[in-house]
Protein backbone atom coordinates (compact mmCIF):
# COMPACT_ATOMS: atom_id res chain seq x y z
CA UNK A 1 0.00 0.00 0.00
CA UNK A 2 1.50 3.23 -1.10
CA UNK A 3 2.02 5.67 2.41
CA UNK A 4 1.07 8.24 3.79
CA UNK A 5 -0.58 11.33 1.93
CA UNK A 6 -1.49 13.48 5.53
CA UNK A 7 -0.58 13.26 9.00
CA UNK A 8 -1.78 15.18 11.08
CA UNK A 9 -2.26 15.54 15.20
CA UNK A 10 -5.17 16.06 17.56
CA UNK A 11 -7.99 17.42 14.58
CA UNK A 12 -7.42 17.18 11.62
CA UNK A 13 -9.49 18.07 8.19
CA UNK A 14 -9.15 15.65 5.54
CA UNK A 15 -9.80 17.14 2.34
CA UNK A 16 -10.84 16.14 -1.10
CA UNK A 17 -11.27 17.81 -4.68
CA UNK A 18 -14.21 16.71 -6.88
CA UNK A 19 -13.48 18.27 -10.38
CA UNK A 20 -16.46 19.42 -12.45
CA UNK A 21 -16.12 20.92 -16.02
CA UNK A 22 -13.61 22.75 -15.79
CA UNK A 23 -13.42 23.71 -11.95
CA UNK A 24 -12.74 21.91 -8.95
CA UNK A 25 -14.21 22.17 -5.45
CA UNK A 26 -12.63 21.78 -2.11
CA UNK A 27 -14.61 19.49 0.20
CA UNK A 28 -13.34 19.26 3.67
CA UNK A 29 -14.33 16.83 6.34
CA UNK A 30 -13.07 16.93 9.99
CA UNK A 31 -11.95 13.55 11.97
CA UNK A 32 -10.91 13.38 15.98
CA UNK A 33 -7.91 11.50 17.03
CA UNK A 34 -4.19 11.34 15.67
CA UNK A 35 -4.90 10.19 12.48
CA UNK A 36 -3.55 9.10 9.36
CA UNK A 37 -5.18 8.48 6.22
CA UNK A 38 -4.19 6.84 2.77
CA UNK A 39 -4.90 7.31 -1.24
CA UNK A 40 -8.83 6.54 -2.05
CA UNK A 41 -9.43 3.36 -4.09
CA UNK A 42 -10.97 3.09 -6.98
CA UNK A 43 -14.06 1.89 -4.92
CA UNK A 44 -13.86 5.64 -3.04
CA UNK A 45 -12.78 4.03 -0.49
CA UNK A 46 -9.34 3.87 1.69
CA UNK A 47 -7.56 3.14 4.83
CA UNK A 48 -7.35 4.74 7.91
CA UNK A 49 -5.78 4.79 11.17
CA UNK A 50 -7.00 6.37 15.01
CA UNK A 51 -4.52 6.06 17.70
CA UNK A 52 -2.69 3.01 15.92
CA UNK A 53 -6.01 0.87 15.15
CA UNK A 54 -7.21 0.67 11.12
CA UNK A 55 -10.59 0.63 9.65
CA UNK A 56 -11.74 2.13 5.95
CA UNK A 57 -13.39 5.45 5.68
CA UNK A 58 -15.18 6.41 2.73
CA UNK A 59 -14.56 9.31 0.38
CA UNK A 60 -17.90 11.24 1.64
CA UNK A 61 -15.70 10.90 5.54
CA UNK A 62 -18.52 8.48 6.69
CA UNK A 63 -16.68 4.97 8.67
CA UNK A 64 -17.55 2.01 6.83
CA UNK A 65 -15.39 -0.30 8.94
CA UNK A 66 -14.08 0.98 12.77
CA UNK A 67 -10.50 0.99 13.50
CA UNK A 68 -10.80 -1.71 15.47
CA UNK A 69 -7.79 -3.85 13.39
CA UNK A 70 -3.97 -3.74 13.31
CA UNK A 71 -4.04 -2.94 9.59
CA UNK A 72 -7.32 -2.87 6.76
CA UNK A 73 -7.48 -2.30 2.89
CA UNK A 74 -9.85 -2.43 0.13
CA UNK A 75 -10.06 -5.80 -1.35
CA UNK A 76 -12.77 -5.36 -3.93
CA UNK A 77 -16.22 -3.71 -3.69
CA UNK A 78 -17.90 -3.92 -0.29
CA UNK A 79 -15.16 -6.10 1.24
CA UNK A 80 -12.34 -5.62 2.99
CA UNK A 81 -9.00 -7.03 4.01
CA UNK A 82 -8.45 -6.96 8.00
CA UNK A 83 -5.64 -8.08 9.61
CA UNK A 84 -5.69 -8.39 13.68
CA UNK A 85 -3.18 -10.86 15.72
CA UNK A 86 -0.97 -11.78 12.72
CA UNK A 87 -4.66 -13.67 11.33
CA UNK A 88 -6.06 -11.77 7.75
CA UNK A 89 -9.88 -12.19 6.74
CA UNK A 90 -11.59 -10.72 3.86
CA UNK A 91 -14.49 -9.07 5.52
CA UNK A 92 -17.95 -7.12 4.67
CA UNK A 93 -18.84 -3.40 6.28
CA UNK A 94 -20.89 -6.09 8.65
CA UNK A 95 -18.17 -7.62 9.73
CA UNK A 96 -19.24 -10.86 8.64
CA UNK A 97 -16.35 -12.85 6.85
CA UNK A 98 -16.04 -13.90 3.26
CA UNK A 99 -12.61 -15.88 3.30
CA UNK A 100 -9.63 -16.43 5.57
CA UNK A 101 -6.58 -14.74 4.08
CA UNK A 102 -3.84 -15.72 6.55
CA UNK A 103 -1.82 -17.96 4.48
CA UNK A 104 -0.90 -15.47 2.27
CA UNK A 105 2.05 -12.98 2.53
CA UNK A 106 0.71 -10.46 0.86
CA UNK A 107 -3.08 -9.79 -1.38
CA UNK A 108 -3.13 -6.85 -4.29
CA UNK A 109 -6.69 -5.35 -4.14
CA UNK A 110 -9.33 -7.30 -6.80
CA UNK A 111 -9.75 -5.93 -9.79
CA UNK A 112 -12.03 -7.70 -12.71
CA UNK A 113 -12.89 -10.46 -10.59
CA UNK A 114 -9.30 -11.88 -9.07
CA UNK A 115 -6.93 -11.05 -6.90
CA UNK A 116 -3.06 -11.66 -7.00
CA UNK A 117 -1.73 -13.03 -3.83
CA UNK A 118 1.51 -13.97 -2.82
CA UNK A 119 3.43 -17.12 -0.76
CA UNK A 120 6.65 -15.25 0.08
CA UNK A 121 7.78 -14.61 -3.15
CA UNK A 122 5.81 -16.68 -5.32
CA UNK A 123 2.24 -15.51 -7.13
CA UNK A 124 -0.96 -16.72 -7.37
CA UNK A 125 -4.41 -15.36 -8.74
CA UNK A 126 -7.99 -16.21 -6.45
CA UNK A 127 -11.36 -14.88 -7.21
CA UNK A 128 -13.47 -12.63 -4.99
CA UNK A 129 -14.82 -15.49 -2.29
CA UNK A 130 -10.92 -16.70 -2.42
CA UNK A 131 -11.13 -19.51 -4.65
CA UNK A 132 -7.86 -20.23 -6.38
CA UNK A 133 -7.28 -19.47 -9.58
CA UNK A 134 -3.59 -20.00 -9.86
CA UNK A 135 -1.46 -21.46 -7.39
CA UNK A 136 1.40 -19.50 -5.87
CA UNK A 137 3.81 -20.66 -8.36
CA UNK A 138 4.33 -17.81 -10.18
CA UNK A 139 6.96 -14.53 -10.71
CA UNK A 140 4.47 -12.11 -12.63
CA UNK A 141 0.94 -12.47 -13.55
CA UNK A 142 -1.20 -10.44 -15.16
CA UNK A 143 -5.12 -10.33 -16.73
CA UNK A 144 -7.47 -8.53 -19.34
CA UNK A 145 -11.17 -8.04 -18.38
CA UNK A 146 -11.89 -10.96 -21.13
CA UNK A 147 -11.01 -13.22 -17.46
CA UNK A 148 -7.52 -14.47 -20.17
CA UNK A 149 -4.31 -14.70 -17.55
CA UNK A 150 -0.59 -14.20 -18.21
CA UNK A 151 1.86 -15.90 -15.94
CA UNK A 152 5.90 -16.39 -15.89
CA UNK A 153 6.72 -19.47 -14.11
CA UNK A 154 11.12 -19.88 -14.19
CA UNK A 155 11.29 -17.43 -17.49
CA UNK A 156 8.50 -19.04 -19.63
CA UNK A 157 5.01 -17.48 -19.79
CA UNK A 158 1.75 -19.18 -20.38
CA UNK A 159 -1.68 -17.92 -21.13
CA UNK A 160 -4.53 -19.58 -19.28
CA UNK A 161 -8.30 -19.58 -19.26
CA UNK A 162 -10.03 -17.65 -16.07
CA UNK A 163 -10.85 -21.04 -14.56
CA UNK A 164 -6.87 -21.56 -14.11
CA UNK A 165 -6.88 -24.18 -17.70
CA UNK A 166 -4.07 -23.41 -20.10
CA UNK A 167 -4.43 -21.95 -23.58
CA UNK A 168 -0.97 -21.58 -24.71
CA UNK A 169 2.37 -21.70 -23.25
CA UNK A 170 6.24 -20.72 -24.88
CA UNK A 171 6.32 -17.01 -24.56
CA UNK A 172 9.55 -15.25 -23.24
CA UNK A 173 7.67 -11.77 -22.80
CA UNK A 174 4.37 -11.02 -21.98
CA UNK A 175 3.23 -7.18 -21.21
CA UNK A 176 -0.17 -5.54 -21.53
CA UNK A 177 1.11 -1.88 -19.62
CA UNK A 178 -2.44 -2.04 -18.20
CA UNK A 179 -4.43 -2.54 -21.69
CA UNK A 180 -8.11 -5.21 -21.36
CA UNK A 181 -7.23 -5.92 -24.94
CA UNK A 182 -3.91 -6.04 -26.05
CA UNK A 183 -0.70 -7.73 -25.06
CA UNK A 184 3.03 -7.47 -26.62
CA UNK A 185 4.03 -10.99 -26.74
CA UNK A 186 7.93 -12.15 -27.28
CA UNK A 187 9.58 -15.07 -28.30
CA UNK A 188 12.79 -16.23 -29.56
CA UNK A 189 13.90 -12.50 -30.17
CA UNK A 190 10.35 -11.42 -32.29
CA UNK A 191 7.34 -9.49 -31.17
CA UNK A 192 3.39 -9.35 -31.54
CA UNK A 193 0.46 -8.30 -30.23
CA UNK A 194 -1.84 -10.45 -29.12
CA UNK A 195 -5.81 -9.72 -28.31
CA UNK A 196 -7.85 -9.80 -24.64
CA UNK A 197 -9.06 -13.41 -26.01
CA UNK A 198 -4.97 -15.07 -26.96
CA UNK A 199 -5.11 -14.57 -30.70
CA UNK A 200 -1.91 -13.53 -32.64
CA UNK A 201 -3.42 -10.00 -34.33
CA UNK A 202 0.08 -9.06 -35.14
CA UNK A 203 2.52 -11.95 -35.64
CA UNK A 204 5.75 -12.47 -34.05
CA UNK A 205 7.96 -10.87 -36.96
CA UNK A 206 8.80 -7.55 -35.29
CA UNK A 207 11.77 -6.82 -33.72
CA UNK A 208 10.21 -4.67 -30.77
CA UNK A 209 6.74 -4.37 -29.53
CA UNK A 210 4.31 -2.65 -27.47
CA UNK A 211 1.10 -1.61 -26.22
CA UNK A 212 -0.23 1.84 -25.97
CA UNK A 213 -3.31 2.32 -25.30
CA UNK A 214 -6.73 -0.03 -24.40
CA UNK A 215 -6.91 -0.62 -28.56
CA UNK A 216 -3.38 1.09 -29.93
CA UNK A 217 -0.33 -1.18 -29.78
CA UNK A 218 2.82 -0.22 -31.49
CA UNK A 219 6.08 -2.38 -33.91
CA UNK A 220 9.09 -1.55 -34.47
CA UNK A 221 10.15 -1.87 -38.21
CA UNK A 222 12.82 0.73 -38.94
CA UNK A 223 11.13 3.36 -36.48
CA UNK A 224 7.97 2.44 -34.63
CA UNK A 225 4.10 2.48 -36.01
CA UNK A 226 1.09 2.52 -34.40
CA UNK A 227 -1.29 -0.90 -35.29
CA UNK A 228 -5.01 -0.80 -34.20
CA UNK A 229 -6.68 -4.08 -32.05
CA UNK A 230 -7.54 -5.49 -35.83
CA UNK A 231 -3.65 -5.57 -36.21
CA UNK A 232 -3.80 -3.35 -39.06
CA UNK A 233 -0.93 -0.36 -39.56
CA UNK A 234 -2.48 2.92 -38.76
CA UNK A 235 -1.12 5.49 -40.85
CA UNK A 236 2.33 4.91 -42.34
CA UNK A 237 3.90 7.26 -40.47
CA UNK A 238 7.20 6.65 -38.58
CA UNK A 239 8.03 7.78 -34.76
CA UNK A 240 11.55 7.80 -32.71
CA UNK A 241 9.03 6.97 -29.75
CA UNK A 242 5.43 6.34 -29.71
CA UNK A 243 3.92 7.17 -26.68
CA UNK A 244 1.01 5.90 -24.57
CA UNK A 245 -3.14 7.39 -25.65
CA UNK A 246 -4.93 8.89 -23.51
CA UNK A 247 -7.96 10.88 -24.16
CA UNK A 248 -7.59 10.20 -27.50
CA UNK A 249 -4.16 11.59 -28.13
CA UNK A 250 0.11 10.28 -27.58
CA UNK A 251 2.52 12.26 -27.50
CA UNK A 252 5.49 11.51 -30.21
CA UNK A 253 8.82 11.65 -30.35
CA UNK A 254 10.20 12.85 -33.91
CA UNK A 255 13.38 14.63 -34.74
CA UNK A 256 13.68 15.33 -30.82
CA UNK A 257 10.77 17.12 -30.37
CA UNK A 258 7.05 15.91 -28.79
CA UNK A 259 3.36 16.75 -30.35
CA UNK A 260 0.69 14.86 -29.99
CA UNK A 261 -1.19 12.65 -32.34
CA UNK A 262 -4.86 11.30 -32.47
CA UNK A 263 -5.80 7.60 -32.82
CA UNK A 264 -5.77 7.83 -36.38
CA UNK A 265 -2.23 8.97 -36.50
CA UNK A 266 -2.81 12.20 -37.65
CA UNK A 267 -1.05 15.01 -35.85
CA UNK A 268 -2.71 17.37 -33.98
CA UNK A 269 -0.18 19.26 -31.94
CA UNK A 270 3.22 20.07 -33.69
CA UNK A 271 6.61 19.11 -32.90
CA UNK A 272 7.94 21.60 -30.72
CA UNK A 273 8.05 20.16 -26.98
CA UNK A 274 11.30 18.99 -25.18
CA UNK A 275 8.92 16.78 -22.53
CA UNK A 276 5.13 16.07 -23.01
CA UNK A 277 3.09 14.47 -20.54
CA UNK A 278 -0.03 11.83 -20.92
CA UNK A 279 -3.57 13.86 -20.91
CA UNK A 280 -6.00 14.05 -17.75
CA UNK A 281 -9.17 15.90 -17.75
CA UNK A 282 -8.50 17.39 -21.29
CA UNK A 283 -4.97 18.66 -20.00
CA UNK A 284 -1.09 17.62 -20.63
CA UNK A 285 2.00 19.02 -19.00
CA UNK A 286 4.39 20.36 -21.30
CA UNK A 287 8.22 21.99 -21.52
CA UNK A 288 10.01 24.19 -23.84
CA UNK A 289 13.02 26.08 -24.29
CA UNK A 290 10.66 29.13 -22.62
CA UNK A 291 9.72 27.17 -19.35
CA UNK A 292 6.60 24.47 -18.53
CA UNK A 293 2.95 25.02 -19.18
CA UNK A 294 -0.79 23.24 -18.99
CA UNK A 295 -2.22 23.00 -21.96
CA UNK A 296 -5.70 21.62 -23.76
CA UNK A 297 -6.21 19.24 -26.28
CA UNK A 298 -5.82 22.33 -28.76
CA UNK A 299 -2.52 22.77 -27.87
CA UNK A 300 -3.67 26.04 -26.14
CA UNK A 301 -1.73 27.15 -22.92
CA UNK A 302 -3.98 27.36 -20.19
CA UNK A 303 -1.96 27.47 -17.15
CA UNK A 304 1.94 29.06 -17.23
CA UNK A 305 4.31 27.14 -14.59
CA UNK A 306 6.12 30.92 -14.21
CA UNK A 307 7.95 30.34 -10.71
CA UNK A 308 6.56 27.00 -9.88
CA UNK A 309 6.42 23.41 -11.10
CA UNK A 310 3.09 22.00 -12.45
CA UNK A 311 2.24 18.56 -12.33
CA UNK A 312 -1.23 16.59 -13.32
CA UNK A 313 -2.74 14.41 -10.39
CA UNK A 314 -4.92 12.52 -12.42
CA UNK A 315 -5.96 16.03 -14.29
CA UNK A 316 -6.34 18.13 -11.11
CA UNK A 317 -3.23 20.65 -11.79
CA UNK A 318 -0.71 21.21 -8.82
CA UNK A 319 1.55 23.86 -8.47
CA UNK A 320 4.91 23.15 -6.17
CA UNK A 321 7.66 25.61 -5.26
CA UNK A 322 10.64 25.05 -3.07
CA UNK A 323 11.84 27.10 -0.04
CA UNK A 324 12.82 26.20 3.51
CA UNK A 325 9.79 24.34 4.78
CA UNK A 326 8.54 25.98 8.42
CA UNK A 327 9.15 23.80 11.20
CA UNK A 328 11.39 21.20 9.82
CA UNK A 329 14.70 23.36 9.21
CA UNK A 330 15.41 21.56 5.61
CA UNK A 331 14.77 22.45 2.05
CA UNK A 332 11.17 20.99 1.10
CA UNK A 333 8.79 21.59 -1.87
CA UNK A 334 4.96 22.79 -0.77
CA UNK A 335 2.66 22.56 -2.84
CA UNK A 336 -0.93 23.75 -4.11
CA UNK A 337 -4.37 22.33 -5.38
CA UNK A 338 -4.83 24.98 -8.57
CA UNK A 339 -8.17 25.24 -10.42
CA UNK A 340 -7.97 24.20 -14.25
CA UNK A 341 -7.18 28.45 -14.93
CA UNK A 342 -4.53 28.01 -12.80
CA UNK A 343 -6.36 30.27 -10.01
CA UNK A 344 -5.04 28.66 -5.89
CA UNK A 345 -7.90 26.97 -4.02
CA UNK A 346 -5.46 26.24 -1.57
CA UNK A 347 -2.10 28.02 -0.26
CA UNK A 348 1.34 26.35 -0.65
CA UNK A 349 0.11 24.31 2.64
CA UNK A 350 0.98 20.51 1.96
CA UNK A 351 4.35 18.18 1.87
CA UNK A 352 2.45 15.84 -0.56
CA UNK A 353 -0.75 15.19 -2.01
CA UNK A 354 -1.25 12.16 -3.55
CA UNK A 355 -2.52 11.06 -6.77
CA UNK A 356 -6.60 11.89 -7.07
CA UNK A 357 -8.65 9.17 -7.94
CA UNK A 358 -12.18 10.28 -9.22
CA UNK A 359 -11.75 13.59 -7.76
CA UNK A 360 -10.19 12.63 -4.02
CA UNK A 361 -6.86 12.62 -2.59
Amino acid sequence: MKKLIIFLFAFISLFTVTAFAGEAEVKWISVEGNFLVYPFSGYGETAFSVDGKAGIIGSDGEIIVPAVYDRADVFSEGAYLVESGGSKTVIRADRSVVFDASRYTNINMAKDGFSQVWIGEKAGLIGLSGEVILPCEYERIGFFSSGLIWAERDGVYSLYNKDGSLLRTGYTSVENNGSDSLAAVGKDGKFGIIDRFGEEIVPLIYPGAMVCGENIAAVLSGGWKYVNSKGEIIKSVYFEYPGNFSEGLAPVLFEGKYGYVNESGELVIGYKYTYASDFKNSMACVSDSAGSYVIDKNGDVKITAGEYGISLRFGVPVAEHWEDSPGLGTPGSLKAILSDDGASLTGFDYYDIGEFEEGVA
